[in-house]
C-alpha cells in the first residue's frame, strides 16, 4: 500500500507527457494507494493525460489496483470518443475479471467539448463506489466493451453531477451494456 502520510495531502502532478499519470500494464497486481491525489492539468493538445489506466489484457495483465480517499484532477483539452483521456479506465477483454476498485474519490476538472469520462470499465469484476463525480464530459461512469459484454461490475453510492455537453449532446449519468452489474444507490442529477 502506498499511502499519504497522516494529516498530510499528497499531490502527483507529471509534466505534459505520459498518456496517464498512473499505468498499470506490466503485470502489476494487489497494489493499493490511498489518499494520493492526482492531477492531470498539465496536459496540453499534443500530450494529453488521463488519471489511472489499468490493462488487463492476456499480455499486460494488470489487475487487483485499488485507489481510494483521494481526488483526480482531470483538464479540459478539446477531444473526441477516441482522443479523450478519462479519470479510470480498466481495459481488456471483456472476459477478463480485474478485479480493480476505485473507492471515495472524488474525480472531476474535464467538463468541456471532449468525452473525457470520469470511469469506464472494459473488464468485469471491478468496483466503483463511495466517489464524487462532477463537471465531467459525457458520461460519469460506463461499462462497455465493443467485442463483449463485461460482467460482475459493481456501481454503488456514487453521486454523479453536473454532466457537461461533451463534443456531442450526450450527457449520461451511467451506461452500461454488461451482464450481472450491481447497480444500486447511485445519485445522479
Amino acid at each position: 500500500t502506498v499511502r499519504n502520510y497522516p494529516s498530510e495531502t499528497v499531490w502527483v502532478r507529471p509534466p505534459a507527457g505520459p498518456a496517464y499519470a498512473m499505468l498499470f500494464e506490466n503485470g502489476e497486481r494487489y497494489l493499493a494507494f490511498d489518499g494520493i491525489h492526482l492531477d492531470t492539468t498539465n496536459a496540453t493538445l499534443a500530450n494529453r493525460m488521463g488519471g489511472v489506466w489499468v490493462n488487463s489484457g492476456a499480455v499486460e495483465n494488470a489487475h487487483h489496483i485499488r485507489y481510494q480517499n483521494a481526488g483526480i484532477l482531470l483538464n479540459r483539452i478539446a477531444g473526441d470518443l477516441a482522443t479523450s483521456p478519462v479519470g479510470f479506465v480498466f481495459i481488456g477483454p471483456h472476459t477478463t475479471t480485474g478485479g480493480n476498485e476505485v473507492l471515495a474519490c472524488t474525480i472531476h476538472g474535464s467538463g468541456g467539448s471532449n468525452s473525457s469520462y470520469a470511469a469506464y470499465c472494459h473488464t468485469g469484476g471491478n468496483r466503483v463506489e463511495d466517489c464524487l463525480i462532477y463537471d465531467v464530459s459525457h458520461t460519469g461512469i460506463q461499462v462497455f466493451n465493443g467485442a463483449g459484454r463485461p460482467s460482475g461490475n459493481i456501481l454503488r453510492r456514487n453521486l454523479i453531477r453536473e454532466i457537461i455537453q461533451s463534443f456531442d449532446t450526450q450527457r449520461i449519468g451511467i451506461q452500461v451494456v454488461g451482464d450481472n452489474t450491481l447497480i444500486v444507490n447511485n445519485l445522479i442529477y
